[in-house]
């Protein structure tokens, strides 16, 4: 079974990993939050959301609502739009 949160591509930024969902960080301090549980748009499809996230001195990270990708939430990604908004985020420069 596949896991549409988890990145072949990105699988070495993976930081955190909890029930539904991966979190992943670039060196930019930026990272996104790749989700797919009951709640979240495109779950119900096998599909997943992503929020980007920025990153703190202390490693925390929160969701990012100004940054040019987007300011809300991506809803209903599958495996290409995932992979497509984490190149997105980790090339993105400020």
């Amino acid at each position: 079974m596949r896991d549409i949160l988890y990145s072949e591509n990105f699988a070495r930024y993976i930081v955190e990993e909890r029930q539904g969902q991966k979190i992943y960080e670039f060196e930019n301090g930026y990272g996104a939050s790749v989700a797919s549980h009951f709640g979240t748009y495109g779950y119900e499809n096998g599909l997943c959301e992503i929020a980007v996230f920025k990153f703190s001195d202390d490693g925390r990270g929160v969701i990012c609502y100004s940054t040019p990708i987007t300011d809300d939430v991506i809803g209903y990604a599958d495996d290409k739009k995932r992979d497509e908004v984490l190149k997105k985020i980790k090339e993105w420069e400020e």
